[in-house]
C-alpha cells in the first residue's frame, strides 16, 4: 500500500470571478438609480415667456386685460395669483395649460379707483419658480372729480306743498357715479344726515344714473306737515382723499295748513 501524500487536493476557490459579479451588480444598481431619479442638471424650473407690456392708465369703467406666459417643463407647474394692497372686488383670474406653457389671465370690467395696485403670478414646480409682475393704475373718468359737485350750487329753491303731501327734493351732480367713492348726505335745519338718523321711516332716498357723470339723488318726505317746513340741503362727501366736503345745494320748504 503506497504511503497517504503529506498534502490533499482542495476544491478550487474561484476569488477573482466572485468579485466581478459583485462589482457588476453594483454598477447595474447604481445606473438603475441614477436613471430613476434625474440630476440635479435636468431639473428645470418654470420660467416666464411674456407678459402684457406696460399697461397704459385706465379710465373708470373701462376693462382691464392683462397676461403673463410661463413654461411647464415637466407639466407639473402650479400657479398663485395674487393682487396687493388686497381689496380684489371685480377682479377675474384663470389659469390656461397647453403645451409645456401655462398662461395665467387677470381681468376686471368696469375698473374703479379701488382696483388699481399691482397684480402678480408665481409659477413653481419643485425645481424652482418664477414670478410676473402686472402694474395697474386708474384715473377717475369724470373729468377727475372726487367729489361730486351739486349742479345748483348756492342756489337757493322755494318749494311750497300742502299738508299730508309727498315732497320730493332732487340734487343733480356732477362727478363720478360709483356709490363706493362717496355718500350724499340730505341736511334739515342745520342737521346732517337726516336720512341715516331718521328712525319713523320718514324719509327715504334714491340715486338715478342720467350719464356717465351725471347722477341725480332724490330725497322724499311722505305725508309732509307743518314741522317738516325749513331749509333743506343736499351735499357730497368723499370716502377718498381724505372724506372731503362737496359744495352746499339749498332749498326751503314751505308746508301750509
Amino acid at each position: 500500500m503506497w504511503p497517504r501524500p503529506f498534502f490533499q487536493a482542495r476544491p478550487a476557490i474561484m476569488v477573482g470571478s466572485s468579485c466581478w459579479v459583485l462589482l457588476l451588480l453594483v454598477l447595474q444598481v447604481t445606473i438603475s438609480l441614477s436613471e430613476a431619479a434625474p440630476s440635479k442638471s435636468d431639473c428645470k424650473p418654470p420660467k416666464l415667456l411674456s407678459q402684457s407690456s406696460r399697461f397704459p392708465v385706465y379710465l373708470t369703467g373701462e376693462t382691464f386685460y392683462g397676461y403673463c406666459n410661463f413654461t411647464d417643463p415637466d407639466n407639473s407647474t402650479t400657479v398663485k395669483l395674487q393682487y396687493f394692497p388686497g381689496d380684489s372686488s371685480g377682479f377675474n383670474k384663470s389659469v390656461v395649460y397647453g403645451h409645456s406653457t401655462v398662461k395665467t389671465i387677470f381681468s376686471v370690467r368696469n375698473v374703479s379707483i379701488k382696483n388699481q395696485g399691482n397684480y402678480r403670478a408665481t409659477a413653481s414646480n419643485k425645481c424652482g419658480s418664477a414670478v410676473c409682475n402686472l402694474s395697474l393704475s386708474v384715473e377717475d373718468a369724470c373729468h377727475g372729480y372726487q367729489t361730486p359737485v351739486p349742479r345748483t350750487n348756492n342756489s337757493k329753491l322755494f318749494v311750497n306743498k300742502t299738508h299730508g303731501s309727498t315732497v320730493t327734493f332732487n340734487c343733480t351732480f356732477d362727478g363720478d357715479p360709483d356709490p363706493s367713492h362717496f355718500e350724499i348726505m340730505w341736511g334739515y335745519n342745520g342737521k346732517t344726515d337726516i336720512v341715516d338718523r331718521d328712525t319713523h321711516n320718514k324719509y327715504s332716498k334714491t340715486r338715478k344714473e342720467y350719464a356717465k357723470c351725471t347722477f341725480v339723488d332724490f330725497l322724499m318726505i311722505s305725508n309732509a306737515s307743518s314741522s317738516d317746513s325749513g331749509e333743506y340741503s343736499c351735499r357730497s362727501r368723499s370716502y377718498l382723499g381724505g372724506g372731503a366736503l362737496g359744495p352746499v345745494a339749498i332749498t326751503y320748504l314751505f308746508i301750509s295748513p
